[in-house]
């Protein structure tokens, strides 16, 4: 063993810039956290051992840094890696061919923590592999650093989970794009590559061009980041980390189970997967989800390894991305196992390897689907040496992690249902749910390991017990504007009516708005005021929204596009309310108002019902009323546009309600007379109209903007449409 004097070698933070991504869309806030220049990074070769098999050097490298001390007590991110440089760079059967030249390394991105003890002699086993691939293997160790404490904490080193929900929470309270600790374990990763290349250019007179890189957990999570940020990046693995589509996945978690199983504790202890179906949380997801940048791994070949058994996630996850997943992929769910999988498990994934960093066929030789009729159907490109379907089934729950029914799944052969096709399909069962799935298995010939496929898992029956339970207090709506005609006249004024629900207080954002619609009618100078629809007090009025005590807040929220312009932020408590729009001066033209929440990170109190009262004409005096539906899990929403009602002789006398999404354009459902509904009786039940010519309906919505737009076919030139919660969901 040579310990070598300690070579600090300060590095260029610009060294790998020019192998990101050349984006072609809007970059995130993990492309620019990774392309941050950081004159902390530095590495330095500690020693080099040699054995029979290999040379393996220990280098020690500084990332970057991440927070400050003020925040955290370790800011500074240090890294062990243990690159095994085999004897022979020619492979050894089974492995019949160098990896790309030698030029590509293999890289395992692993866990442990930071601290004084020196670092692990390299595995024997590592080197061993390194000799049979002939290919240079890395171990990257400490991702995420750990523990770490955190300053606004009392004696709570945190590690693991813990890490990554606090910094999610840290965001979600602040805005900084930066808190999120997977940006750090990417960047980390980045310059690991970086590293690896400089140390055996100068070591072996070796040159990496590229990397297949695998990771567990939240190592896989971050092999997934840094494969959508570094094209230098040939082949990825990532295992036990069925999480993509985050936000999607919470909810099916929580509709599956009724909880959120102990393994997301640290998760569901800072209420993120509610959170993270708010606007701030989506924005989150835009830069931490690799959902998000699924189109960054077309050609990227991709083996998926999960486990039906995890205790984090749920058996049929697969269902919310392998749709959307380019080309080239294979996947594999090992039965029997939890988070922790089997070295069988990683042992099937070395032809697949060897096969992607040669540049042969690196897809799985098959194409799979759910049929209509509850079956899996598999139709293959070249025959398996065997093809099994497993099954378990759970008679109290929809639950398949391995801690809580054990190792229950059981195989059974299947045979050819016609040439090249194999369809498998199970009994519902008389009580609970039974998954299923099909295994194949392929022979690569002589001492090479077998590959092993599957399918995704399918369950049936197909129902989620908790259906439209999840985060019922968050799924609401955010924000909502109307927009008609103002004028002199009292009749002219246009109004939206809101309730504020639940407990305690919450600020919010009324506006009052004409110049931001863009039309030559447009009102150009607004007047708002805010009633206590109860008391009839006013509660607040404006002019000009910077002559407002609120205004600094305004600006730093959402300024109106002219100082002319309306607007100010209130506290309010559960309670009926109208804002009120008018034109300076008895001014006329079409204007805007809206009601938006200022904290919407909190589910109490919430908007619980907006009315928007106004002139109903045709064209663009057309009274519409526009509102976001936050969330990821569906809501329904009774939505009516009425006249009578408002019991004044100008009021319209048959109203027309359409609601279209505002970003497609889409009609989503129009309304002449109520009764004419298909949920009419319901309606009925809730809210009736007063005249069976008003319109109604009720919908089911999801995330997204709508706009619920009034005319009249009849007399009258003042309605009002109303939005509501539909109670009970």
């Amino acid at each position: 063993m040579v310990f070598k004097s300690l070579r600090l070698l300060p590095v260029p933070c610009l060294l790998a810039s020019a192998l990101l991504w050349p984006f072609s869309v809007k970059a995130t806030a993990l492309d620019d956290y990774v392309n941050k220049p950081d004159p902390n990074y530095q590495f330095n070769v500690v020693r080099d051992e040699d054995s029979a098999f290999a040379k393996t050097y220990i280098v020690h490298m500084t990332s970057q840094q991440w927070r400050d001390e003020t925040e955290v007590d370790r800011p500074l991110w240090e890294h062990d890696l243990i690159i095994t440089v085999p004897r022979t760079l020619i492979p050894i059967p089974p492995f019949d061919e160098p990896l790309d030249k030698n030029s590509t390394a293999i890289m395992l991105i692993s866990g442990g923590k930071n601290g004084p003890d020196p670092v692990d002699d390299p595995e024997a086993l590592v080197e061993i592999a390194a000799q049979l691939m002939g290919a240079v293997i890395v171990e990257f160790k400490q991702v995420p650093n750990q523990p770490l404490s955190f300053t606004d904490e009392v004696d709570n080193p945190r590690k693991e989970d813990e890490i990554l929900a606090y910094s999610m929470d840290k965001f979600l309270d602040t805005g900084d794009p930066e808190w999120p600790v997977h940006l750090p374990m990417t960047k980390a990763t980045v310059r690991a590559m970086d590293t690896i290349q400089r140390v055996l250019q100068d070591e072996e007179d070796i040159t990496i061009d590229d990397f297949l890189v695998l990771g567990g957990s939240k190592r896989g999570w971050t092999t997934w980041l840094t494969a959508a940020v570094d094209d230098r990046i040939k082949a990825i693995v990532p295992a036990s980390i069925d999480m993509l589509n985050l936000g999607r996945q919470f909810q099916h978690h929580w509709e599956a189970y009724g909880f959120f199983a102990p393994a997301v504790g640290d998760y569901a202890a800072f209420d993120l997967p509610c959170r993270i179906q708010t606007p701030n949380g989506l924005k989150l997801l835009d830069s931490i989800d690799p959902y998000s940048y699924i189109d960054r791994y077309q050609g990227l070949p991709k083996l998926i390894v999960n486990s039906a058994g995890d205790q984090f996630f749920v058996s049929d996850s697969s269902q919310f991305y392998y749709d959307d997943m380019p080309a080239p992929f294979a996947m594999r769910y090992s039965v029997n196992t939890d988070h922790s999988q089997d070295e069988d498990v990683l042992k099937a994934g070395l032809a697949w390897i060897d096969d992607a960093l040669q540049g042969r066929e690196s897809a799985q030789p098959f194409s799979w689907s759910f049929q209509p009729d509850g079956s899996i159907r598999v139709e293959v490109e070249r025959t398996p040496k065997t093809v099994k379907l497993w099954q378990a089934s759970n008679p109290d729950a929809r639950d398949f992690r391995m801690e809580s029914i054990g190792k229950v799944w059981t195989s059974t052969t299947l045979a050819e249902s016609e040439s090249r096709v194999y369809t498998a399909q199970v009994e519902q069962p008389a009580q609970g749910w039974t998954a299923f799935l099909i295994e194949l298995t392929f022979d690569e010939g002589g001492a090479k390991p077998d590959q092993v496929f599957t399918t995704g898992v399918r369950v049936t029956p197909d129902t989620l017990p908790f259906a439209g339970t999840f985060c019922k207090d968050w799924m609401r709506v955010l924000n909502t504007s109307s927009r008609g005609q103002v004028g002199p006249a009292s009749s002219a004024i246009q109004s939206t009516g809101f309730i504020v629900s639940g407990s305690g207080s919450k600020k919010f954002l009324i506006k009052g708005e004409g110049t931001i619609l863009g039309l030559p009618d447009s009102l150009t100078d607004s007047v708002l005021r805010l009633v206590n629809l109860n008391t009839g007090a006013v509660i607040d009025e404006n002019d000009n929204w910077r002559d407002h005590p609120s205004a600094d807040q305004v600006a730093a929220f959402a300024p109106p596009a002219d100082d002319r312009e309306a607007a100010f932020i209130v506290e309010l408590q559960q309670g009926q309310y109208v804002a009120e729009l008018s034109g300076k001066d008895g001014a006329s033209g079409i204007g805007l108002v809206a009601v938006t929440e200022v904290d919407q990170e909190t589910p109490e109190p919430k908007l619980l019902n907006v009315s928007n009262n106004g002139q109903v004409g045709t064209g663009e005096a057309t009274l519409r009323a526009g509102f976001i539906v936050s969330g990821q899990a569906r809501k329904r929403f009774l939505i009516k546009g009425e006249g009578a009602i408002l019991n004044r002789p100008d009021a319209i006398t048959d109203p027309v309600l359409r609601v279209y999404n505002l970003s497609t354009g889409e009609t989503i459902a129009e309304n002449d007379n109520w009764r004419d509904h298909p949920l009419a009786e319901e309606i009925e039940a809730l809210a009736p109209p007063s005249d069976n010519r008003e319109a109604a309906m009720i919908l089911e919505l999801e995330l997204g903007v709508y706009v619920a737009e009034l005319r009249n076919l009849g007399t009258g030139t003042q309605g009002i449409v109303a939005i509501t919660e539909v109670p009970g969901q």
